[in-house]
């Protein structure tokens, strides 16, 4: 039965005597049941809920909260649902008019302080969402440019609540409705005539809520709530409205008018464009709305803050908009107006600021430091908006270096102001400041010209070394910007006479010595070096005046003008300069080379002599005069010194500089103008302090009078001058013992401290480590290489600032250089310190037998040994004998656990050894480093529990074992060593470890690899020397003896074990089977020992394998098989190779098609497999006998499935458990047997495999793979009918190699696509072109171009791009060298392949190329080689005569849109320079007329360096 229908529910929903609570029930009813019938249902309900809400807002009929939450959400269900939708689409339904007030008046009363309604936000926002959605809905909403502005206001306040709220979720919908306001807003707004009108709507009620909604997004959001991208584009869309409001085409006119008049003539009572300033300048006082910082919640100072990150935003947008007429007048009058309200220039504002301040201290009451905290923030925030708009004025060129006329003075005048206002603000310095300085430098140096002394003082004098990196870096920045500034503009004499301008202005307050910090260094010294030899005299001279000026002489006693602390600061400018001067060149004319020596004989007698002087006269020792002093004596003796070594000494050749006193204090060799007499005196008083600086000092002048003994010393003074020598180097090199480490350091002489001073002395003594070395004796040598060891092995930590190093980073520099590697002295104390550590590291631990023998045979090692050659081999052999009883006591007993902290100091102790130049040692310091590693050895050996740590120092040591065995064959040592003993050892050592740890984690696999390398080098000598040789066959029995019981029927399954010994075993009957096959000559005796001993190994080995593989044969070690590939080899040596072997190769080969399956887990056991079956099929036809059928193809069937599977994968990262090494052996075994498949196949089994490559080429997936084989085919020379089969498919081969890289084409930048198929697509292709024109036809050949031209070279990732650019350059160049006649009918191709590569290589070479995709410019330097080779072979092979200026043009034409880097630029002039020799005068003219102007000056530098350096003129 149907139900009653419902009727009369809009006159009771209309009727005022009806209570809400019934109004909603019966609305959702209505809405929700077909009972009630009601004529257009949708338009009705939705009128009612508008019209009550408009109703409630006009304050006509007042609901109460609950009622207005579910009327907001009847709404929002009204809206949502699909029937509206589709009504609203076909455009039936309406909404009223006013309801955009609604929304205005709620959004506004949500913004207001302790609000209810901001709880039902969301659902507001929903209904705000539904109606914009839809087109005719949004129209009646969004009507009016009066009311979108209206509703923008309580929008932009509501999304700054928003961010501070907890409903933090509602925020990305708000903003989403607020760009789609902001669109319709902006599209009214071009349809305004009255642009006043919106002009003053903006800046009233839009312009601070605007400002601070974008500082709060960019600065107060939580980015893992909001997504940044979406609050970036709210910012761009916000700013955006601004500028087209604001800075519309209409008010150019009176921008300019208010901007540049001088006087107001503005109409009474009419507000122009004056207004955005005035509302700008009031919000930045915080001014403005007071209303509006309430209702948004801003923080103290936050209106300031959103102004001042504006004001830059607004000064580009001015200036990128039609409103800016002239932007070097309208642009810079701007820039003034700005600039005045961040940073108020003295005289403009005092009333406001004072009343600023006085409001604020009414306000809040806070301490004096609390205070100045709060006003040095502000004033950094104030220094950023000036910085931001000074960097747009220089960014968009808006001040212009004009004519000294009224307006270019008046501009230059109004900068200076601006400079003169930042030097006076009070230190600290902040980094915004000293951007605002280096802005001001780069817009025009003579602004600061008239302040450089100020500058100087502000950013370098006063500024303190312990400073943010911010404020670092800008200071690196602004110093280095004066330096290449004055540089350029050949003033540096005027820079360097302000720097010391500002010393002697501030030398009262001068307490240290400052330098440059690291950076600024740098470019000094690039400076420095590149001055004009006559510019740096003349420097030179000033500087000297400048201090003589400071330092009068008297007539009695000298005395000084300035502060002691004022005259070092000057004599640090004076060293810095003179010791990275560049002088005594070799083509110095005479005149200049007489004038240095007047400038070197001035400073000594009228600077430092006089400083000496007043040394010597002062009681009391002042740190900064003496400093000063010897700092600048040990410079000057630098400059003599090298002056002695480039010119020729001076001195007679009986020398008799060296003075009297044999004492290290007698440095009159170096300073003669002083007696040893006064040296003495001076240095005895100088020792009496504790000044730091001044021991260093002398510590540098040690050491610098060694040099000059070596230099000027003759051969009958060898006496005296060694036990000068000794005496200096005793002081310089004397160790200070401290548990304490030392601070980071600078590397500057005026900066070392008692802290530091640790770290400097290290840095001293290891930068004249080959000096010391060769001069000091082991007694000497060995505290300083334990003094090393500690600063490594100790792990402390210190404080380190950037440019600064610590001792650790010196000893491990020291451990690495060159002039280390090659001091035996130093390398012997070394071991002799590891010895001594590594006795006290293990000397604490219980003393067990393992423990006393191993503490014994370090310290028999670390004992000093006398010079005698033999004396030290029997020195050796003691500890030997104690390492042998180690060995037999591992064997029985295990020693209890080190402790983590005593296995770290052990590995650290491994590690120096590691870097040590192992294979260079001599023969006697081998031996004690073999000695030390084999006892380390044993004792991790005999640990009962094998942990992280441990199997650290085990891999670590058994590389420096391996390592010492490698280079020079250390034959020598089983003089004194067992061989027997110790291969035995080491193998006792390796089959400890258990097999899970052996087996599965990666870094003991590669321990697995470390000791077969070991094992092979460690036999390699001992089949070369006698001693070693009759060890041989105990070694021997004793391994067929272990390999036999481990295989008996009830032995435990120990796989490690096994594995160790197959490893050994396949070691041995290598290294025996060079001795049988004569490739190692040995006597004749020593030769059968070993060929009997590999016999019987051999014979053993394959008993032991037959029994294994039918035991178990899937459960096989990749040991094993290397061991029966040795033992196959052996037998097939002594011809002794029968059918038994027929069975072991099938099974391989089946046990290889098994491990197919499952390839990514089973690389080692593969390469081990396929190495078996090289060794199989190396012996054919000789042995084809013991070969199953169907070897051939078979074989070649797996192996081609093996690198149908490695080719894709070693294009990409390996996974964990397959090592790029692995892929690489796996890949480089299974060519070489497909090689030796495809020899000795027949003719019609070779075609067959050539015609399954061909089409591994139709299918995309092996078509990486399917490349890469024919790379590999067309590597081999065939011969005879193979040579014919494959000649006859090469041409078609060409083709559809072209056609997969035209197919390639439209993917071409993905990195996949490059590697797997464009890169070895253009490599078979040179390959191709390799045949020769006898094997390709012409218009083949030449259609190999059409894959180069495809490659866009200039979108390609930064990790492809070196790879396909050589590739290309192979095609080309085979091309050119195997096919010329095709290039010289092709010769537009080859050129536009020529300009891809060129514009590729100057595109990325630029200097201001960044990001990920970006190349590095090593790659590029090697790719700027690949193309001068190529047009080298071009310009030998092709008449370029007519085309090379196109070439050059194009190069031309890319340098002007970057800057290329140095290296890159050096390595691409030389192909440049050969176009311009094929150009010749017609190419010239050509070139100078038809480029641009502003391309005609490139031209004209790059063809003068061109004459000037490398155009040829018919002389040598």
């Amino acid at each position: 039965k149907m139900a009653a229908l419902i009727s009369g529910v809009h006159r009771r929903l209309k009727s005022s005597e009806t209570p809400w609570k019934e109004k909603l029930k019966l609305g959702r009813m209505a809405w929700k049941s077909r009972r009630v019938v009601l004529p257009r249902r949708e338009q009705v309900l939705l009128d009612w809920a508008a019209t009550t809400l408009i109703q409630h807002y006009a304050n006509k009929s007042a609901l109460e909260e609950p009622i207005l939450r579910e009327m907001w959400l009847f709404l929002e269900d009204i809206l949502e649902s699909t029937r509206l939708k589709s009504l609203a689409q076909s455009g039936s339904i309406f909404l009223n008019s006013s309801f955009n007030q609604v929304f205005t008046a709620t959004l506004s009363s949500a913004c207001q302080p302790k609000t209810t309604q901001i709880d039902f936000i969301p659902t507001v926002l929903h209904c705000m969402e539904a109606i914009l959605a839809q087109p005719t809905l949004a129209a009646i909403l969004l009507s009016r440019y009066d009311t979108c502005v209206e509703m923008l206001r309580p929008m932009l306040c509501l999304a700054i609540q928003l961010s501070n709220a907890t409903i933090l979720e509602s925020l990305p919908a708000l903003l989403s409705l607020l760009v789609t306001v902001l669109q319709k807003c902006t599209s009214l707004q071009r349809q305004q005539h009255r642009h006043t009108k919106v002009f003053h709507s903006v800046c009233e009620e839009l312009l601070a809520p605007a400002v601070c909604c974008c500082w709060v997004l960019k600065n107060h959001v939580d980015h893992s709530k909001v997504p940044s991208c979406t609050m970036s584009d709210v910012i761009v869309k916000i700013q955006e409205h601004l500028q087209q409001s604001l800075f519309a085409r209409e008010h150019a006119a009176a921008f300019e008018k208010h901007l540049c008049d001088t006087k107001d003539s503005q109409t009474p009572g009419y507000k122009g464009v004056e207004l955005l300033f005035q509302q700008l300048d009031l919000l930045v006082k915080n001014k403005g709305d007071a209303n509006m910082s309430k209702t948004c919640a801003l923080p103290a100072g936050g209106m300031e803050d959103a102004v001042l990150q504006y004001l830059p935003v607004a000064f580009n947008s001015f200036l990128t908009s039609p409103a800016c007429a002239d932007i070097s007048r309208t642009g810079f009058a701007m820039l003034q107006t700005l600039c005045g309200l961040a940073l108020p220039l003295p005289g403009e504002n005092d009333a406001e600021t004072e009343d600023l301040e006085e409001e604020d201290s009414m306000d809040v009451d806070i301490d004096l430091e609390d205070k100045g905290k709060v006003a040095g923030t502000a004033q950094e925030k104030r220094l950023i908006a000036t910085r931001d708009l000074l960097q747009t004025a220089l960014d968009l060129n808006v001040y212009r270096a004009l004519d000294d006329t009224a307006s270019g003075g008046n501009q230059l005048a109004w900068l200076q102001q601006v400079l003169n206002t930042l030097l006076q603000i009070p230190p600290p310095d902040t980094a915004a400041k000293l951007d605002c300085v280096r802005l001001l430098l780069d817009m025009n140096h003579h602004i600061v010209a008239p302040r450089l002394r100020d500058i100087w003082t502000c950013a370098w004098l006063m500024l303190d070394k312990a400073v943010d990196p911010a404020i670092q870096e800008s200071q690196d920045k602004l110093l280095c910007s004066l330096l290449e500034t004055y540089a350029k503009l050949r003033q540096v004499d005027t820079l360097l006479l302000a720097m010391l301008d500002a010393v002697l202005r501030n030398q009262d307050q001068l307490s240290v010595s400052k330098t440059f910090p690291p950076v600024t260094l740098q470019r000094w010294c690039e400076l420095v070096q590149d001055l004009p030899i006559g510019l740096a005299m003349d420097i030179w001279h000033r500087m000297l005046n400048k201090l003589q000026e400071q330092c009068r002489p008297g007539v009695e006693k000298p005395h000084l003008e300035c502060t002691p602390a004022c005259l070092e600061q000057m004599t640090t400018v004076l060293c810095l300069f003179l010791l990275h001067l560049r002088l005594w060149d070799v083509n110095m004319t005479s005149p200049m080379a007489t004038r240095v020596e007047q400038l070197m004989t001035s400073t000594c007698t009228t600077v430092i002599s006089p400083l000496f002087k007043l040394c010597l006269q002062t009681k009391q020792m002042d740190e900064h005069l003496h400093f000063a002093a010897l700092h600048l004596c040990h410079t000057w003796c630098q400059l003599q010194m090298l002056s002695t070594y480039l010119q020729g000494s001076k001195h007679s050749e009986t020398a008799p500089g060296l003075g009297v006193s044999e004492e290290w204090w007698d440095f009159s060799l170096q300073y003669p103008d002083m007696s040893p007499e006064d040296w003495s005196v001076l240095c005895h008083k100088l020792l009496k302090t504790d000044s730091k600086r001044i021991r260093y000092v002398l510590e540098m002048l040690c050491l610098q009078k060694v040099k000059m003994l070596g230099m000027l010393s003759s051969s009958y003074e060898e006496d005296t001058v060694r036990r000068r020598v000794q005496n200096a180097i005793s002081f310089a090199t004397e160790i200070h013992a401290s548990d304490e480490d030392g601070k980071s350091w600078d590397g500057q002489v005026t900066s070392v401290t008692s802290d530091n001073y640790p770290t400097a002395h290290l840095y001293l003594v290891c930068s004249h480590i080959g000096l010391i070395a060769p001069r000091c004796t082991q007694d000497q040598l060995v505290p300083l290489a334990h003094y090393l060891l500690q600063t490594l092995v100790s792990g402390k930590s210190c404080s380190q600032t950037a440019g600064c190093v610590t001792r650790a980073m010196i000893s491990e520099h020291l451990l690495q250089s060159p002039a280390y590697l090659e001091l035996l002295p130093m390398q012997e104390a070394m071991i002799t310190a590891v010895s001594r550590g590594l006795a006290d590291t293990v000397k604490s631990s219980k003393k067990t037998a393992v423990v006393r023998l191993f503490v014994k045979a370090v310290q028999e090692i670390s004992d000093e040994t006398v010079k005698d050659t033999a004396q030290m081999w029997k020195s050796v052999r003691l500890p030997a004998v104690s390492l042998q009883d180690l060995q037999k006591e591992v064997e029985t007993n295990l020693t209890k656990d080190l402790s983590e902290e005593q296995l770290q100091n052990v590995f650290q102790y491994c590690k120096v050894l590691k870097q040590l130049p192992l294979d260079c040692l001599s023969d006697v310091s081998s031996a004690r480093c073999i000695i030390s590693s084999l006892a380390v050895d044993c004792l991790i050996t005999a640990l009962p529990n094998m942990s992280d740590c441990a199997a650290d120092v085990k891999r670590a040591n058994l590389v420096v074992l391996r390592d010492v065995m490698v280079g020079q064959k250390k034959t020598s040592l089983w003089q004194s060593l067992d061989a027997a003993v110790t291969m035995k050892g080491l193998f006792i050592s390796i089959s400890r470890l258990t097999f899970n740890q052996l087996e599965e984690a990666p870094l003991d696999t590669a321990l697995k690899d470390i000791y077969q390398d070991l094992m092979y080098n460690l036999l390699w000598s001992v089949v070369r020397s006698p001693e070693g040789t009759s060890a041989l066959p105990a070694y021997t029995a004793h391994l067929c003896e272990a390999l036999q019981r481990l295989l008996e029927p009830h032995a435990p399954q120990n796989w490690c074990l096994l594995d160790g010994l197959f490893i050994s075993a396949g070691c041995t009957m290598s290294a025996g089977l060079m001795v049988m096959q004569n490739k190692l000559k040995v006597p004749a005796a020593q030769g059968e020992i070993i060929a009997s001993c590999t016999r019987k190994l051999s014979t053993t080995v394959v008993t032991l394998i037959e029994r294994i593989t039918c035991q178990q044969p899937w459960v096989e070690l990749p040991a094993i098989m290397t061991a029966m590939s040795a033992a196959l080899r052996v037998q097939m040596a002594d011809a002794q190779v029968d059918e038994d072997w027929t069975p072991l190769i099938q099974q391989k080969i089946s046990w290889l098609e098994h491990l197919l399956t499952l390839m990514q887990d089973n690389v080692q056991k593969i390469h081990s497999c396929l190495s078996f079956l090289k060794t199989a099929a190396g012996g054919v036809p000789k042995w084809q006998a013991i070969l199953p059928d169907k070897f051939e193809p078979t074989v070649y069937s797996l192996v081609e499935r093996v690198l149908l599977w490695v080719y894709p994968i070693s294009t990409e990262d390996p996974s964990g458990s397959t090592s790029p090494k692995d892929l690489k052996d796996v890949t480089a075994e299974a060519e070489a047997l497909l090689l030796i498949v495809c020899r000795c196949s027949q003719p019609e089994e070779f075609s067959t495999y050539i015609q399954g490559l061909q089409r591994h080429l139709d299918c995309h997936t092996t078509v990486c793979a399917g490349l890469q084989l024919w790379q590999l085919v067309l590597k081999e020379e065939w011969k005879d009918e193979k040579k014919d089969t494959l000649n006859k498919i090469l041409p078609q081969l060409v083709l559809q190699v072209q056609g997969i890289l035209q197919k390639s084409s439209s993917t071409v930048v993905v990195e996949d696509v490059l590697k797997d198929v464009v890169i070895p697509g253009l490599l078979t292709t040179a390959a191709l072109l390799q045949a020769g024109q006898e094997t390709l036809p012409d218009h083949v050949a030449g259609a190999a171009l059409h894959g180069c031209l495809r490659v866009p070279l200039e979108s390609q990732p930064g990790s492809c791009f070196a790879a396909t650019f050589n590739a290309v350059c192979r095609v080309l160049t085979s091309l050119l060298i195997h096919h010329t006649r095709v290039a010289r009918n092709v010769i537009p191709s080859l050129m536009a392949c020529c300009r891809t590569l060129l514009v590729a290589l100057v595109h990325k070479g630029r200097q201001d190329k960044a990001g990920t995709g970006t190349v590095d410019p090593a790659d590029v330097v090697l790719c700027a080689g690949d193309f001068e080779r190529l047009v080298s072979a071009l310009l030998q092979k092709v008449d370029l005569t007519r085309t090379a200026a196109f070439l050059v043009a194009e190069y031309v034409s890319e340098l002007q849109h970057g800057t290329l880097h140095p290296e890159v630029k050096k390595s691409l002039v030389p192909p440049v320079y050969l176009l311009l020799d094929v150009c010749g005068t017609h190419g010239s003219k050509l070139l100078a007329t038809a480029l641009d102007p502003g391309l005609r000056e490139i031209y004209k530098t790059l063809h003068t360096d061109y004459d000037r350096y490398h155009k040829y003129r018919g002389k040598i």
